[in-house]
């Protein structure tokens, strides 16, 4: 087999290929690189054509296509290259009854004769200043005379270099840079248009061009996150409400701003689905508001998607589309969860970076992996290795030994961590249905069984009840359950669970045993009128924890939360034979909008801008069915420095060449020996990046860290109350002026009420 890459000599009309094309990432070389290979003269006269393309589309991978071949052994794909300069590679393969075949590599370079390249920073902060250089490249075998105008509309201020020239004769081979400076002063991504325009010149010297001379141009669209000033805050309010064709219901929410919100970083919108899981579905890879980088938070790439699968299936609700998504997500946190194992078949949070691995993480990837089968391809090897290192820690009275760091100590119940860790693990087992592991299951139960009566916290009742539902040990099941239902906590329909003393700063926990219980409700053989009555008091609690995203807390919160949410709308579908169409209509004086909820629509998310706040607005609910409703009121407040969990320092020191040191000072000052796993979220100043040499030094101290959006996020398996001391060394990428101080926080990840923040400065001087 072959592949064939057939391009006209500008690379920018159908591209035919044989077979199926697979472009890996393209080799972004240096434009003037580029000439070396491929010299386009005599192109002048065939540019016309193509002087008003904008370029807008910039891929860093493209065509991952499968193509069906003919019996004459021919495919074709035709696309447009995209507007990279570049050098492109491709390989294909195929697969037949005949076995599997593999072409070799072909390339093609793609270019325009006279191209403009800017270079903007990611973000930058609303009333900073920056420098936006253009370099235009000529790759014709004559001079230019070439002409560059900026497009910002009324989004930026733009300020012209006094020192600048925006009409320049470039020759071949030869580039130009032309610079202006803008003040950003209106919020989110904003497009700014760059248009190149030159003619021909006569001769060498670069005369302008005559009318009569072809014109030949180029415009790029580039765009810029303008962030607003302080620290950006959600609050969310969410409701999940049942009507009937006689019985309308209605009810109002409130909008309103603290005193110190800053201005125009205002956004109010009101999203509606059919269905609980709606909302988590259309954000099934950002479900956290916090980073999810170690081996215990990347299982909330998994978890929920397995679940949200597995209710899509069930309710005949799994469209190519969505199932392809949610597949892909899956097959991604499935690579990375295996970056934390060892080489024993354990798991931990850092994985080899760790001494050794950690029982209770091992069980909950076994948990997510077991119910992931039916979906991807889960090596048996690998799992049967993992279940057999769990068995290693198995006393022999059936009860688990706590083996290595659980970084978030909640998970395993927090009291009476062996009877908890053993129901974990029991539970585990029961997911993953290995029968090699049938004796480790029955040798778990008798633990259990042997100490289940004595158990008073509501955390590890909710979880036994669940692991014997899911044994099928009905009378155990029944005498658990009777002890949730005296410790329920309800008040307006709204029904959950928390541990004595009401530790409300811990919930992410109280999530987590609320959605157990709710598990235990909807788990057995049959779910009663009276289980379903309570479970959907429970649901109505648990959707008002939602964040934005259709997530909760953390990870595991996250995890056991859609479970539950996903079974309870299986379970709803399955007798909920009389849901009908319902609608739901919102208004405030001036404003009034309506959206419909149908059978064949209930987990499409529907999206409304809330055009006023503060305001009140009323809505009234009308149909047969229930609708999940969420309101997100988003703004921004200055930067507090506060916190009482953490002693927090931070210094920065100028070094030559645009480079200064962040010096942090950390020390826990909680009641504990030392807090958690925690974060050090250092944001960056526009325009300044981490260098590789402080990022390797960092490698000697922190397990983990990751660099995304601007931020530097750092984790520590714990901070004690000695000072633990940091320093990372960040250089000036770009040029920016009238720079904003940028916010620096420490945060216990599974309890992030814990915490303290500070501003920094570049203490370097402004150009």
């Amino acid at each position: 087999m072959g592949l064939k890459i057939l391009t006209d000599s500008r690379v920018k009309r159908p591209l035919i290929c044989t077979d199926s094309p697979r472009f890996p990432h393209p080799m972004h070389s240096n434009p003037k690189d580029l000439t070396s290979r491929y010299s386009p003269r005599g192109i002048q006269d065939k540019t016309d054509d193509i002087s008003e393309h904008i370029r807008t589309y910039f891929p860093e991978t493209w065509l991952w296509n499968l193509v069906p071949i003919s019996p004459s052994g021919l495919g074709v794909l035709r696309a447009t290259v995209p507007d990279s300069i570049t050098e492109w590679k491709g390989q294909s393969f195929c697969l037949s009854d005949s076995g599997f075949g593999l072409s070799g590599i072909e390339s093609f370079i793609a270019f325009k004769p006279l191209f403009v390249r800017p270079s903007l920073p990611p973000s930058v902060v609303r009333g900073e200043r920056f420098s936006l250089p253009v370099t235009v490249f000529n790759y014709l075998p004559a001079c230019l005379q070439v002409t560059v105008e900026v497009d910002v509309s009324n989004l930026f201020k733009v300020v012209p270099c006094t020192s600048c020239l925006y009409q320049a004769c470039v020759c071949p081979d030869r580039d130009s840079t032309f610079q202006w400076d803008l003040t950003a002063i209106a919020l989110g991504r904003r497009n700014i248009t760059i248009t190149a325009q030159a003619r021909i010149s006569g001769d060498s010297r670069c005369k302008e061009g005559s009318s009569s001379e072809a014109e030949i141009k180029d415009v790029i669209v580039s765009s810029i996150f303008i962030q607003a000033e302080g620290t950006p805050v959600d609050q969310v309010q969410n409701y999940y409400n049942c009507v009937t064709d006689d019985e309308p219901d209605s009810g109002n929410f409130s909008l309103a701003f603290p005193g110190d919100y800053i201005p125009g970083s205002e956004t109010a919108y009101l999203s509606l689905t059919g269905d609980v899981i709606g909302r988590a579905l259309d954000n099934l890879d950002h479900l956290l508001t916090l980073p999810t980088g170690c081996g215990e938070q990347n299982m909330v790439r998994l978890g929920p998607n397995v679940h949200i699968l597995n209710y899509l299936n069930a309710t005949g609700q799994d469209t190519p589309e969505i199932r392809e998504r949610a597949r892909n997500y899956l097959q991604e946190g499935y690579q990375n969860q295996l970056r934390y194992r060892h080489r024993d078949g354990s798991y931990s949070a850092f994985g080899a970076r760790d001494e050794i691995g950690s029982l209770w993480l091992t069980a909950f990837v076994l948990w997510i992996f077991g119910q992931a089968r039916p979906h991807i391809y889960i090596d048996p090897k690998e799992t049967q290795q993992s279940a057999s290192w769990l068995e290693r820690y198995q006393d022999p009275r059936g009860c688990f030994e706590n083996v290595g760091r659980v970084i978030n100590t909640n998970m395993v119940g927090g009291v009476d961590g062996e009877v908890p860790l053993t129901a974990y693990v029991t539970a585990s087992l029961l997911h993953l249905g290995l029968e090699k592991s049938a004796g480790a299951i029955r040798r778990g139960l008798n633990c259990l069984r042997g100490g289940y009566q004595a158990v008073t916290d509501p955390y590890t009742i909710a979880l036994l009840a669940y692991t014997f539902t899911l044994a099928q040990e009905h009378e155990i099941r029944r005498e658990l359950g009777d002890r949730l239902h005296q410790l329920a906590i309800r008040q307006d329909g709204l029904i959950h669970w928390e541990r004595p003393g009401g530790d409300r700063r811990r919930l992410s926990l109280t999530v987590e045993m609320t959605s157990y219980a709710l598990l235990y409700l909807l788990s057995g053989s049959e779910v009663s009128e009276d289980e379903r009555g309570t479970a959907t008091g429970v649901v109505k609690w648990l959707v008002t924890q939602c964040n934005p995203y259709g997530g909760f807390q953390s990870t595991q919160d996250t995890v056991v939360a859609l479970q539950a949410l996903a079974r309870f709308a299986e379970v709803n579908y399955s007798l909920g034979g009389g849901e009908g169409s319902r609608s739901l209509t919102v208004w405030t004086e001036g404003f009034s909008e309506s959206l419909e909820v149908t059978v064949e629509s209930r987990v499409l998310r529907q999206e409304v801008r809330l055009p006023r706040a503060p305001a009140t607005y009323y809505w009234t609910l009308r149909g047969r069915g229930c609708v999940y409703l969420q309101v997100t009121l988003r703004f921004n407040i200055p930067s507090r420095i506060e916190g009482n969990s953490f002693s927090l320092r931070v210094d920065a020191a100028c070094r030559a060449g645009k480079r200064f040191d962040i010096e942090i000072g950390i020390s826990y000052l909680g009641p504990m020996n030392g807090s958690g796993m925690a974060v050090v979220d250092i944001e960056m100043v526009s325009g300044f990046l981490p260098t590789e040499s402080s990022r390797e030094q960092l490698d000697l101290t922190v397990k983990k860290q990751q660099f995304t959006d601007g931020h530097l996020i750092l984790y520590l398996e714990s901070i004690r109350s000695k000072a633990e001391k940091l320093t990372v060394t960040v250089e000036q990428q770009m040029v920016v002026r009238n720079l904003e101080q940028a916010l620096l926080k420490v945060y216990e990840y599974y309890c992030p009420e814990n915490e303290a923040s500070t501003e920094y400065h570049s203490p370097c001087a402004e150009d």
